[in-house]
């Protein structure tokens, strides 16, 4: 049920907070697999893959995110970023993701 995204997204914030970023993608995904409309997502998982390191997963999470929502100006400009990164340009520093709006749950 769409509904029950809830869970995994509370889920995966908690792992999230945890340092468990492996087991917090797999519930921010399974997340948005349920419910692909909803901005927040994308960015807790783009959060997430932050720690992980991977810049291809990166790119491809904002391609999928910017297919639901292309005129996001915070997407549009990850995506600048990611790809000058993945290019050999500049680095995005933690900081500048954590400053992102996110969903925040008590």
């Amino acid at each position: 049920e769409p509904h029950n995204y809830t869970l995994y997204l509370r889920r995966g914030i908690l792992y999230y907070r945890s340092k468990e970023y492996q087991q917090a993608k797999k519930n921010f995904d399974t997340a948005i697999d349920l419910q692909p409309e909803i901005l927040g997502l994308y960015l807790w998982k783009l959060k997430t893959l932050e720690f992980l390191g991977s810049q291809e997963a990166k790119l491809m999470t904002i391609n999928n995110a910017l297919r639901v929502h292309p005129y996001s100006s915070i997407l549009n400009q990850k995506k600048s970023t990611t790809s000058s990164f993945a290019a050999g340009g500049c680095v995005e520093t933690q900081e500048s993701v954590l400053n992102l709006p996110f969903f925040h749950f008590a």
